[in-house]
């Protein structure tokens, strides 16, 4: 089982209703992805698909340009409906449980076909065939601790990186659980993951400006070894928007990064000296959020329970932040080991395009929805499976891995 971890979920934005029995949904009348307009300027090709437009969040009206576009695309790949690995659920010792609780539950497989989870406060590790290994880690804020994790990534001939989200230090581990060395992140983890030499991408805050109507901050990559590496120069920052969260995702490559702003439907290829080398986008316009979508993204938002009338106040501060555009063009991406980019549509952690290194569309990846309440995440890409987070009807959180159907 061999690949490499190209992908995180972007903090916040990857929790969603969905499957027990995880496969690609056929969709009704799909359709080959249109011819994109190709084209050079000054040195960057730019792959443009100037029919196709993001998919509203909420709603598909005749006024957003080829409103069911993206979704009537060809599946890009088809999963096989049964999991080859399943890690998790109720199970006799509790130790082999996973906290269905945190909303930031992952792993990660390793190229020795190891599988690390990163539970609330500890990792832990298992074999290819799901047999719990070893547990490292507890609650705390010592070397060995965690306050609360929010990813693991492999780091090539070592181990694993585990980010802590609270406090923001990064601990290396090997494969059998031991504990190598503890740093602080020195800046806000970028969206994205660790590259094939186990490099992340962080933005330093001290240096966000706001250019033109965007908000950029330096980037920059860091080592295993809590070294920085090399300058990114200034990318796209993580900012809210009159209540809408944009998550800008920087995502190492062999050759460089891919940049995802999420403002607009646009990746960038760059170089690993920070140079553009390639754009894809998607350029039909999409209409402004409606009064009726806001208030639904809103109630949606806010959590029920507690206080009513603190509830109601809430929402009415949030409604009278009605956005003047449309809600962010996407989520998160990931990057595959064939080098193609996944890109999660906003708000829906089932639904992905698939684009190839060379920005064409590949197709889309529907996760099928036999029922509803459920969280999910696609947590990895791998050469010839996806690896997930799923809850079963009991609310247990399971880590399962299907592979692609005829691989």
């Amino acid at each position: 089982m061999s690949l490499q971890c190209r992908g995180v979920l972007a903090l916040g934005l990857a929790v969603a209703s969905l499957p027990l029995d995880v496969r690609v949904a056929a969709q009704a009348q799909s359709l080959a992805p249109p011819s994109p307009t190709v084209r050079d300027s000054l040195g960057v090709r730019v792959v443009e698909y100037p029919t196709l437009a993001p998919m509203p969040s909420r709603s598909r009206r005749s006024a957003n340009p080829l409103p069911e576009g993206l979704d009537r695309l060809a599946p890009a790949f088809r999963l096989e409906p049964t999991p080859f690995l399943d890690i998790g659920g109720v199970r006799q010792r509790e130790v082999e449980e996973l906290d269905a609780q945190h909303p930031l539950l992952g792993a990660v497989v390793l190229a020795s076909g190891v599988v690390v989870v990163n539970d609330r406060v500890a990792l832990k590790f298992f074999s290819a065939d799901g047999r719990l290994l070893h547990v490292a880690g507890r609650r705390g804020r010592g070397p060995v601790e965690f306050q609360q994790t929010r990813s693991v990534c492999e780091v090539p001939g070592t181990g694993v990186l585990a980010f802590d989200l609270l406090d923001g230090r990064v601990s290396v581990w090997t494969e059998r659980g031991a504990h190598l060395r503890t740093f602080a992140r020195m800046g806000a983890l970028a969206g994205g993951a660790c590259g094939t030499r186990g490099e992340f991408a962080v933005a330093r805050a001290e240096t966000t400006k706001r250019l033109g109507t965007q908000l950029r901050v330096e980037h920059v990559m860091v080592d295993a070894s809590g070294r920085v590496v090399r300058r990114l120069g200034m990318l796209p920052a993580a900012e809210f928007l009159n209540g809408l969260q944009l998550a800008p995702s920087v995502v190492p490559t062999a050759d460089g990064i891919v940049v995802g702003a999420a403002s607009v439907y646009e990746l960038q290829w760059r170089r690993r000296d920070g140079t553009v080398r390639q754009i894809a986008r998607l350029s039909a316009p999409v209409a402004a959020i409606t009064a009726a979508e806001w208030r639904a993204h809103v109630e949606a938002t806010v959590p029920r329970g507690g206080d009513p009338a603190a509830r109601r106040a809430r929402i009415a501060r949030m409604l009278a932040q009605h956005p003047n555009g449309s809600f962010p063009a996407f989520a998160t991406v990931l990057v595959d080991p064939q080098e193609r980019v996944w890109v999660q549509d906003y708000e829906n952690a089932t639904r992905w395009t698939v684009f190839r290194p060379d920005g064409t569309i590949v197709g889309r990846m529907t996760f099928a929805l036999p029922g509803l309440g459920q969280q999910f995440r696609l947590l990895q890409v791998g050469a010839d499976f996806v690896l997930v987070r799923e809850d079963d009807d009991d609310g247990a959180a399971h880590i399962r891995a299907y592979r692609f159907r005829g691989w």
